[in-house]
């Protein structure tokens, strides 16, 4: 198969679908605290020097956001579980062939001699 067939067919394939965010941008008259409302709203100050000039900027929809943090948080949560199967067989099959090898009768024999 010929690699760059292969890269343009990736590459006008829209994999990043659904993680595009509008914003709104509000100019408030005062100044409110973030602590109450949802922690993606952002404001500040577009002059220090002027602390009355406000910004606030938001997600016009922030079930988006939180949409694409559910998922991911599947994702992860998957992997990480199918990682620690991986882990535990390795571990089981690791435990499975050393009894029959020569190392653990050497080691046994010193253990032995050493604690009469």
């Amino acid at each position: 198969m010929n690699s760059k067939k292969l890269f343009d067919t990736i590459a006008k394939t829209d994999l990043q679908s659904g993680f595009n965010f509008d914003y709104k941008i509000e100019f408030p008259v005062e100044y409110s605290s973030n602590t109450s409302v949802d922690n993606l709203v952002y404001t500040s100050q577009l002059n220090p020097l002027l602390p009355e000039q406000m910004i606030r900027i938001k997600p016009s929809n922030a079930t988006l956001v939180k949409d694409l943090i559910k998922r991911r948080s599947w994702i992860y949560g998957i992997a990480f579980v199918l990682l620690l199967v991986a882990m535990s067989l390795g571990v089981v099959l690791i435990l499975r062939i050393l009894p029959g090898r020569e190392i653990w009768h050497a080691y046994g024999r010193f253990y032995l001699e050493c604690n009469p």
